[in-house]
């Protein structure tokens, strides 16, 4: 059967997505006369099997497997069916994998341990993972660090990217054009430059990184 109307699809973060196809068939002969009926989709072969079969009439079913970074777009799944006389028919099927914007944050806290007022901490790394099927940016924001009592302003928290910039309360875009893939990172690093005027304390903040697609 020739679907005439497209079937929409939505990606799963980090995991296949499963769609069954299903082909009505129909040979004058009887259906055993059908030799083979296959579909290519994604670069994949993938043989149908015999589900249902009554007089001239057959359904062949299979699975296809989708994977999450699969690029957002129209796909198009061809079916050759051929009988024992080597004639053929042939159908399409046409899907759209849709857009899926999903990132992770390798690392769930980050401490930069003992800094001296005036010193700049050591490199921290984050690690940014693309789990969907779209080109990334992102924007970063982070509040003040503070003990409750006293703070150190946001700026103090500079990122590198290319270049080191300090980070703000307001979102600020990084183009890191992380591209989708099976394994898709990036590692940006971050550090922290204490005032000379900070007093001794444990300070926190809360860093926040927001996927945009490119």
């Amino acid at each position: 059967e020739n679907n005439e109307e497209t079937v929409l699809i939505l990606p799963n973060p980090l995991a296949n997505k499963t769609m069954t196809l299903t082909v009505t068939l129909e040979q004058v002969t009887g259906v055993n006369n059908i030799e083979s009926v296959v579909a290519t989709v994604l670069n994949q072969t993938l043989p149908l099997t015999k589900v249902i079969e009554q007089n001239t009439t057959a359904k062949y079913q299979t699975t296809v497997n989708l994977p999450y970074y699969v690029s957002k777009g129209n796909y198009t799944v061809n079916i050759i069916a051929a009988n024992k006389e080597n004639q053929t028919s042939t159908s399409e099927i046409t899907f759209e994998y849709l857009s899926l914007l999903s990132i992770d944050v390798v690392q769930s806290d980050i401490n930069f341990e003992s800094v001296f007022p005036g010193a700049t901490s050591e490199n921290k790394t984050i690690t940014i993972q693309n789990l969907g099927n779209v080109v990334i940016d992102t924007q970063m924001f982070a509040s003040p660090l503070t003990d409750l009592v006293n703070s150190i302003q946001v700026e103090s928290l500079q990122i590198f990217n290319g270049a080191w910039n300090s980070l703000s309360a307001t979102p600020q875009q990084l183009s890191i054009s992380l591209a989708n893939g099976p394994s898709a990172f990036k590692e940006l690093l971050l550090r922290l430059q204490v005032p000379q005027s900070t007093q001794s304390s444990t300070y926190t903040s809360i860093l926040n990184v927001v996927g945009i697609e490119q």
